[in-house]
């Protein structure tokens, strides 16, 4: 009976060590909502702790090019509604989800067809199952035709693809920009309608950082629907989902260590007893 006792405290350390494991090993999956943070008329950058630890796990940069082939020069611009200037959190696109379905609005007015800006996401941690929706990618004839390209999404050593899930105003080109697919708008959306949202997530890709790049039609591209000089364009980057990646090194191996020291020792002990009987 003793030697059965002792075989299941064995049991229990591996027990606790495996139960540890597996719980480790679960990501924990974040959603920055627009619904529950702020952005500042015109602010280029801001950084948001997500899941309350009082660590930031996101932070995005809007990085404008409006001086390429200048003049004239681009510049964001601001909503009649309210007078904010772009970048800024607004619902005046939703995406077909309601009047108050916030997102952070990209409206600009470029000077020709070259100029574009850069959206950057990076994560403190390493992340995957990163989704978000783009909304109101349309195209409007003689004015612009909304471009979303991916620019990069990587681990700091390798650069991963993504995925588009398109909307009924857009469409995914035959071809690539500047090595990387894009999207094109080839129809009208509605500010309220959802014929504009474009899905991008990564799967199960490992990252540390996303970006992509929104233009009107580039030069190099025949485009008689839009002009040289385009009008005012506009798309809104609704919430973003990403699941952490737990860090196993660490803490988590040295557990594992001491688990398997004490089971080796109470090992030992078992079989002295055992032959001192």
């Amino acid at each position: 009976m003793a030697f059965f006792l002792k075989c299941l405290k064995l049991k229990s350390v591996a027990t606790v060590v495996g139960l540890f494991l597996i719980v480790s090993s679960q990501g924990n999956a974040l959603v920055l909502d627009w619904n529950n943070v702020a952005w500042n008329s015109g602010d280029l950058t801001n950084s948001y702790d997500v899941d309350g630890d009082s660590v930031n796990d996101i932070t995005i940069t809007v990085s404008p090019d409006f001086t390429t082939n200048s003049p004239p020069t681009g510049a964001f611009t601001n909503l009649s509604s309210s007078g904010q200037f772009s970048p800024v959190r607004d619902a005046v696109f939703t995406g077909g989800g309601g009047a108050n379905n916030q997102n952070l609005y990209l409206g600009v007015d470029f000077g020709n067809r070259n100029q574009l800006i850069t959206v950057t996401v990076a994560f403190t941690q390493t992340v995957t199952d990163v989704s978000f929706t783009l909304f109101d990618v349309d195209f409007n004839f003689g004015q612009f035709r909304d471009i979303i390209s991916l620019a990069s999404a990587t681990d700091g050593i390798t650069n991963f693809t993504g995925n588009f899930t398109t909307g009924t105003s857009h469409q995914v080109a035959p071809f690539n920009l500047g090595g990387q697919p894009f999207v094109f708008g080839n129809g009208g959306s509605a500010n309220t309608s959802s014929a504009g949202n474009l899905g991008i997530d990564f799967g199960t890709d490992q990252i540390n950082s996303f970006s992509f790049n929104y233009s009107s039609t580039p030069t190099f591209i025949g485009d008689g629907g839009t002009p040289t000089n385009p009008g005012v364009q506009g798309i809104g980057l609704h919430d973003i989902n990403f699941t952490v990646v737990p860090e196993v090194e660490g803490f988590v191996a040295v557990a594992l260590m001491c688990g398997l020291i004490f089971g080796n020792m109470l090992r030992r002990r078992l079989l002295m007893r055992d032959d001192a009987f």
